[in-house]
């Protein structure tokens, strides 16, 4: 405040100032011509003074107000939002078996939310799984509600059909998961989660290789 109230009264002050010495000025070299009129002249300069610095009391007061509302609605905001975030997962006791796992990390529940993918077009890795993860029903029916540190997992499909449908039967690329919600205050949030699949073939299950008879 201190700062607005400086920037504001600078210019009223460089004017005051010209103004005090071009009248010392004038009663200095003809005082008799400029004395009956002082008064008058002095009021005035008094009542622009008044005005100008009720004016600028106001704009700081009000300037000072919406910053502090704003603030608080910033803080009210972050203390019920959500902030939804998806990954790609082999299941630990199925190593073969992919799950897609939604969890909501930030202080609020989010409501009425729904899910959209963006793959990258000509690779057919990225395909094979977004056609799987349209199937669950996160991305068919949504969700109505998922609260404030909550998870919720799905399957998705078995690795080892998912690279039966590739090519040269690695997973690559990548997919980005949007998700839609409403926090509690009724706002729109988005969330977008980049799913990586590369490392989804560490995971994946070694073939199994026949084993050679010993003749003897």
């Amino acid at each position: 405040m201190n700062t607005s109230l400086h920037r504001r009264f600078a210019p009223f002050l460089y004017v005051l100032i010209f103004f005090a010495g071009f009248l010392t000025a004038c009663l200095w070299l003809n005082p008799q011509a400029y004395l009956a009129d002082l008064p008058a002249v002095v009021a005035a300069i008094a009542a622009s003074a008044l005005v100008f610095l009720a004016y600028a009391l106001v704009a700081a007061n009000l300037r000072a107000k919406n910053t502090r509302l704003a603030q608080e609605t910033r803080l009210k905001q972050e203390a019920v939002q959500p902030i939804v975030r998806a990954t790609l997962q082999p299941v630990a006791e199925q190593p073969e078996m992919l799950a897609l796992a939604v969890c909501n990390h930030g202080k609020g529940p989010a409501h009425n939310l729904r899910f959209q993918i963006a793959l990258e077009a000509g690779h057919p890795a990225s395909e094979a799984v977004a056609q799987a993860l349209t199937l669950l029903p996160l991305f068919q029916n949504g969700m109505d509600a998922l609260a404030a540190g909550e998870t919720t997992a799905g399957l998705v499909a078995d690795s080892r059909t998912l690279r039966a449908r590739i090519p040269d039967q690695r997973f690559s690329g990548t997919l980005k998961l949007v998700a839609e919600y409403e926090d509690t205050l009724g706002e729109s949030g988005r969330t977008e989660s980049i799913l990586d699949l590369q490392p989804l073939n560490a995971a994946a299950p070694a073939e199994a290789r026949p084993r050679k008879k010993l003749l003897y």
